[in-house]
C-alpha cells in the first residue's frame, strides 16, 4: 500500500525523513509556512512546505523548479529507489520507533570509517599500474591529482569516492580489474581552486581518463585551467545532483564531454547534456512558493531497459495542461521530422505517457546502438542548447576506449 495515503497520524513527518538522509535546517519562515534544508554533504538545497487545504507537505529544489513533489518523490529521487521501493522504504519509517535514524539511516555511522580507511592507505609510491596505462608521473605529481590518489596495503591504485564534504568510500585500480561503482552518491573530483574561477570542468567516466586528457593538454598549458570529475561507470540522479552542484558552486566556464564511440559512454553523455545547467542562482521563496507563469526547462534521462533497448524519457515543465499538450504534440512532431531527414531506419516508439498541470512525461523506445545513440544525443543538444557544454575529442582515444571494456568486477568499499 502506498505510505502517501495512511493517516498522516502515522507517518514520520517530511521534515524529519529529509533530517534523516543528512539534510540540515538552513531557514524557517516567520509564519512557519515553509522550512528551507542543506545537505552540507551533497550541497542539496530543498524548500519543504505545507498546502493549506490539504494540509500535505511538499518539497521544492530552489535552483531547479522541476525538482519537486510529496515525500515519495522526494525518497524516489534523493536515494534513486523505483516506486516498489521507496513505498517499502516509507512503510518502514512509518512503524514508530525512536530511534529510526539509527535503524534505517546507518550509513551517517559509517562514513567516520571510512574515511579513515582511506587516509590509512599509503602514499603513492607503487605507481607501477598507472605507468602501464601510459600516465607519466609529471601527470601524477601535478596539482589536479596531488592527494586524490593513493596505494592500499597490496600496491594497488586507490582512488576516494566523495561528495563535497568528505569521503564515502574508495574505488581500486588493480592489475586484474577495475572495480565498478555501485555507490549512488559518490564521485571522484581532482583538486580545484575554491578562489580562482576555472576556465573549465571535464566530466569523464574514470579518473585515467582524466589524468590522460591532463597529459595531453600540458604541452599548451591549458590542463592548470580545467579540474575533473569522474562518475566512476555508473551515472544516476544523485550523481548528477551532485555534478550540478559543483557546477553551482564553482561556476566554471564551460563543461567539457569527452566524444565516446562505446554505447553506454554515449548514453552517459546524453544524460549529461540532458539534465546539466549552467550554474544557476537560487531563486526566492517568493517565486518558489508563487511562481509566475512561465516555461522552466526540459529535462531528457536514458535508461537502459535490457542489453539491446534504450527508453529516452522527456520531462516537460509548464505553467498549464493546455501548454503541456500543445509541447508534447510539438515534441513528437519535431521527433519524426527529424529522424526522416535522417533516414533513420530504426523503430522509435514514441508514447506521450501523463500530462498534468504542470508536467508531462514522453517515452521513447529505440535500439541500444551507436547509431540511434548518435542521432537521439543530437536531439537532446538541439532541444537543449547549451553553449556553455562542449564535446571535446578524446585525448588518447583508443586507450581511453579500451579503459572502458568490460573487466572482472568487484565491488569497491561502498556505503
Amino acid at each position: 500500500m502506498d505510505s502517501e495515503n495512511k493517516d498522516s497520524s502515522t507517518q514520520i513527518p517530511f521534515p524529519e525523513i529529509a533530517a534523516g538522509l543528512g539534510y540540515q535546517i538552513d531557514k524557517i519562515a516567520e509564519d512557519k509556512t515553509w522550512m528551507s534544508f542543506k545537505n552540507p554533504d551533497t550541497l542539496d538545497k530543498i524548500i519543504i512546505y505545507q498546502e493549506k487545504q490539504s494540509g500535505t507537505f511538499y518539497f521544492i529544489n530552489p535552483y531547479d523548479t522541476g525538482d519537486l513533489g510529496d515525500r515519495m518523490s522526494f525518497i524516489k529521487s534523493r536515494l534513486n529507489l523505483n516506486e516498489r521501493e521507496a513505498n517499502r522504504y516509507l512503510e518502514q519509517l512509518d512503524i514508530p520507533n525512536e530511534k529510526y535514524s539509527h535503524k534505517f539511516f546507518p550509513h551517517r555511522y559509517k562514513r567516520n570509517v571510512l574515511a579513515a580507511k582511506y587516509f590509512a592507505a599509503k602514499p603513492l609510491t607503487n605507481r607501477s599500474l598507472l605507468h602501464n596505462l601510459n600516465v607519466q608521473d609529471g601527470v601524477i605529481d601535478s596539482a589536479p591529482f596531488e592527494g586524490r590518489i593513493a596505494n592500499d596495503q597490496k600496491g594497488n591504485i586507490v582512488f576516494p569516492v566523495t561528495n563535497e564534504k568528505g569521503i564515502i568510500g574508495i574505488d581500486v585500480l588493480s592489475k586484474d580489474w577495475v572495480t565498478r561503482d555501485q555507490r549512488d552518491n559518490g564521485i571522484w573530483i581532482s583538486n580545484v581552486s575554491e578562489t580562482i574561477r576555472p576556465k573549465a570542468i571535464l566530466i569523464v567516466e574514470n579518473p585515467v581518463d582524466a589524468m590522460l586528457y591532463h597529459q595531453k593538454d600540458q604541452s599548451t598549458n591549458k590542463s592548470t585551467e580545467i579540474f575533473y570529475v569522474a562518475y566512476n561507470s555508473v551515472l544516476n540522479n544523485m550523481k548528477l545532483r551532485i555534478i550540478q552542484n559543483i557546477i553551482d558552486r564553482h561556476k566554471p566556464h564551460k563543461v567539457l564531454l569527452p566524444t565516446y564511440t562505446d554505447p553506454d559512454k554515449i548514453r552517459f553523455n546524453c544524460n549529461l547534456i540532458g539534465q546539466l545547467s549552467e550554474p544557476r542562482e537560487q531563486k526566492s521563496i517568493q517565486d518558489l512558493l508563487y511562481p509566475v507563469d512561465e516555461f522552466d526547462d526540459i529535462k531528457m534521462v536514458i535508461n537502459l531497459i535490457s542489453h539491446s533497448i534504450c527508453e529516452l524519457k522527456v520531462n516537460l515543465s509548464h505553467a498549464t495542461q493546455a501548454i503541456g499538450e500543445k509541447m508534447a504534440l510539438n515534441f513528437v512532431e519535431y521527433m519524426n521530422d527529424k529522424l526522416a531527414k535522417n533516414n533513420v531506419q530504426s523503430d522509435f516508439k514514441t508514447d506521450i505517457q501523463t500530462i498534468s498541470k504542470h508536467k508531462t512525461a514522453i517515452s521513447v523506445i529505440f535500439p541500444n546502438r551507436e547509431e540511434e545513440l548518435s542521432i537521439t544525443m543530437t536531439i537532446i543538444k538541439e532541444l537543449r542548447p547549451m553553449r556553455y557544454l562542449e564535446l571535446v575529442k578524446a585525448k588518447d582515444q583508443k586507450l581511453m576506449e579500451d579503459l572502458g571494456k568490460p573487466v572482472q568486477v568487484k565491488k569497491g568499499i561502498s556505503l
